[in-house]
C-alpha cells in the first residue's frame, strides 16, 4: 500500500545567562494505507511526558475489556515549553534542572483532535552533565485526561530516565 506521512517540527530557543526556555511543537498527519509502524505514537521521554513511551495513541481494546493495546494514529500534536537552568553551586559538577509543560494528542484523524482537549502534564526535572550527554530524570503529573477511557487510566505520574535533553 502507499501512504503519505508529514510531521513538521518547530523548535525556538532563548537564553538568559545560564538560564534557557525552549519551546517546540510538533505536528503531523497521514493520509493513506500506512502499516502500524509508520503510525503516530505520542508520550515518553522525548515527547509528551504525561504518559510511558507510545502510550499517547487510539488504543484496540479486548472483548473482555482487559487488555489494550496502542495501534498508532493518523494525526499527532505535541506542544512542550521547559526552563532549563543549573542548580546553584552544583553547576561547575554539570547539575542542572528543568520545569516543564506538556500537551498532546493521537488521534485517528484531524476531524479527530481537538485542541482545547489535549491531554496536559507539567513536571520537574534533573540534569547531570556526562561524556554522552545530560543524564535526565523527568517527573510529570497528568492534569486533564486520566480517567476511564483514556490511557493508563488513573495513573496521573509518569517517570523518566533518560539521556540527552527532550529536545
Amino acid at each position: 500500500s502507499s501512504f503519505v506521512r508529514v510531521l513538521s517540527d518547530l523548535r525556538g530557543f532563548v537564553s538568559a545567562g545560564p538560564v534557557t526556555l525552549a519551546v517546540r511543537a510538533r505536528g503531523g498527519g497521514l493520509v493513506g494505507g500506512a502499516p502500524a509502524t509508520r503510525r503516530f505514537f505520542g508520550g515518553g521521554a522525548n515527547g509528551y511526558r504525561g504518559l510511558a513511551g507510545r502510550q499517547l495513541s487510539p488504543f484496540a481494546t479486548s472483548a473482555d475489556g482487559k487488555v489494550r493495546v496502542p495501534y498508532g494514529g493518523t494525526a499527532l500534536l505535541d506542544l512542550s515549553v521547559e526552563l532549563r537552568a543549573p542548580v546553584g553551586t552544583w553547576q561547575d559538577l554539570g547539575f542542572g534542572t528543568a520545569l516543564f509543560l506538556d500537551g498532546g494528542d493521537v488521534t485517528d484523524g484531524w476531524a479527530d483532535l481537538d485542541g482545547r482537549h489535549l491531554h496536559w502534564a507539567p513536571g520537574a526535572g534533573l540534569r547531570v552533565a556526562t561524556l554522552v550527554g545530560a543524564v535526565r530524570f523527568d517527573v510529570a503529573y497528568r492534569l486533564t485526561r486520566f480517567g476511564p477511557g483514556e490511557p493508563e487510566a488513573g495513573n496521573r505520574f509518569a517517570y523518566h530516565l533518560s539521556i540527552g535533553e527532550a529536545f
